[in-house]
């Protein structure tokens, strides 16, 4: 049972998947070392068995409160 184990530990690869609007690339290196890290610490996997996915969406194409993120940002200025 215990090789079964290992080998499906070195089979695992998990994704974590983040949803938000645009960010810099220096920010989306920093979310993927950051997660990653984390990741390893409380699972005990390593870093290469992750997989971060930022998917980014343009302001109008977001709501919060009934309102586009585009129109609550014009709003608040």
């Amino acid at each position: 049972i215990r090789s079964a184990q290992i080998k499906l530990r070195r089979n695992i690869m998990p994704l974590i998947n983040i949803k938000m609007g645009h960010i810099s690339e220096e920010k989306k290196k920093e979310l993927i070392v950051n997660l990653t890290n984390e990741a390893v610490k409380i699972t005990g996997l390593k870093p290469e068995n992750f997989m971060v996915f930022i998917e980014e969406f343009s302001y109008e194409n977001i709501g919060v409160a009934g309102m586009t993120v585009k129109e609550r940002l014009a709003g608040a200025k």
